[in-house]
Order: structure tokens, then C-alpha cells, then sequence
């Protein structure tokens, strides 16, 4: 799960309900806070996509077919 700011309130019930429905599913969460830069972004993307089942970006800030580009084949 990519975040762009682990501080802002708006997140905190969105993790915990995606990690409560991972956790149903057998699933596990990681979390990455981006600090609203597009260019740790698509990096953390890219870094994480060939280790997960998918990848859940919350309010990217860059453009969308960076992310998209950056995840590669893994769902988004």
C-alpha cells in the first residue's frame, strides 16, 4: 500500500480497513509513505511490484501511467 502522506488523517481508516481485508483474505500489508514526492512514488512502485500480488496506490501524486508503468504487470 502507497501512501503519499502517513501523516494526513484521511489514510489512517483506509489502511486499517485494507489491512483488515487482507487479513481476511489470508494476506498481508506493507506500507510505504512517499512524502508527497512522484519521484519516491513511482521508485517504491517499481522497487515493490515484482515482490507482491499487488500493488494498492492511495492519491499518487504523479502522473498515473508513471505508476502504471512502474508496476509493471503486477495489478494496480
Amino acid at each position: 500500500m502507497v501512501v503519499t502522506d502517513i501523516t494526513n488523517p484521511f489514510f489512517s481508516g483506509l489502511v486499517q480497513a485494507a489491512q483488515r481485508g487482507a487479513h481476511e483474505a489470508g494476506l498481508l500489508t506493507l506500507l510505504v509513505d512517499t512524502s508527497l514526492d512522484p519521484t519516491v512514488e513511482g521508485r517504491m512502485a517499481e522497487s515493490l511490484a515484482s515482490n507482491v500480488d499487488g500493488l494498492l496506490a492511495c492519491a499518487p501524486v504523479g502522473p498515473t501511467d508513471t505508476l502504471v508503468d512502474a508496476a509493471g504487470a503486477t495489478p494496480l
